[in-house]
């Protein structure tokens, strides 16, 4: 079995000025009109997300898409 390597990436975003925002998801997509999937399972308080690719990848460009979520748990638009 291969050893498969990894890059990290760090995903750095604005943080959105509203008062009931309690963090964000973060999304990933190896094509942009394909379908974003939640990279982790939780929501990050925080404006930098730390990423790990997959360098064996079919694909050379990761899209990423960032959720905004408030204090009612509703996501704002990827």
């Amino acid at each position: 079995m291969n050893n498969i390597k990894t890059k990290p990436t760090i995903i750095e975003f604005c943080r959105l000025i509203v008062k009931n925002i309690i963090g964000y998801r973060v999304y990933r997509a190896n094509d942009p009109s394909r379908e974003f999937i939640a990279v982790s399972g939780h929501i990050h308080p925080d404006t930098m997300f730390f990423d790990s690719i997959s360098l064996n990848t079919l694909s050379q460009n990761i899209y990423y898409r960032v959720s905004a979520v408030n204090s009612r748990y509703q996501y704002s638009v990827q």
